[in-house]
C-alpha cells in the first residue's frame, strides 16, 4: 500500500542547518488526507527530493518484533502530469468523503435533564 504526500520540507543530513547523527534524510509531508508527517527518504532518491514534489510513501507491512508495522519510507518522486493527477485524485476523494473539515456529531446527554452549563467562574486547579 502506498500513500501520496506533498513535500513541505526536506531535512538533509549534510545541510548547514542540520546536525545529524546519521546519514539519512527525511521529508516533512502534507499527506493527501490532511495529516502532516515526517518520513525517511530512500537513499537513492534523497538528493533529488525538493519542496513541492509529490512523493509516494511505502506503507507496506513488515514484521518487526511481535507486530507488523508499515515501512513509512519515501520511495518515489512524482512530477509533471503524473504528480498533478495522482494528487488531485486523492484530494478529490477526500473532498467527496467529507475530509477532516466535516464536523463530528456531538453526543447527546444520557439523561435529557442533564445539560452542560457554562462555568460562571474559572475552574480551580489543585497541585
Amino acid at each position: 500500500m502506498y500513500h501520496p504526500g506533498k513535500v513541505l520540507a526536506v531535512i538533509k543530513f549534510r545541510s548547514k542547518d542540520t546536525i545529524s547523527s546519521d546519514t539519512s534524510s527525511q521529508a516533512v509531508l502534507e499527506m493527501w488526507d490532511g495529516n502532516q508527517l515526517t518520513f525517511d527518504i530512500e537513499k537513492k532518491i534523497a538528493p533529488k527530493v525538493k519542496g513541492g514534489d509529490i512523493v509516494l510513501v511505502d506503507y507496506t507491512q513488515q514484521v518487526k518484533g511481535p507486530l507488523p508495522l508499515p515501512r513509512h519510507l519515501v520511495i518515489k518522486i512524482l512530477r509533471g502530469s503524473t504528480a498533478k493527477d495522482v494528487w488531485e485524485a486523492y484530494k478529490s476523494y477526500q473532498r467527496k468523503k467529507g475530509g477532516r473539515s466535516r464536523q463530528r456529531p456531538t453526543a447527546e446527554p444520557a439523561q435529557k435533564s442533564i445539560s452542560p452549563k457554562p462555568l460562571d467562574t474559572p475552574p480551580r486547579y489543585f497541585g
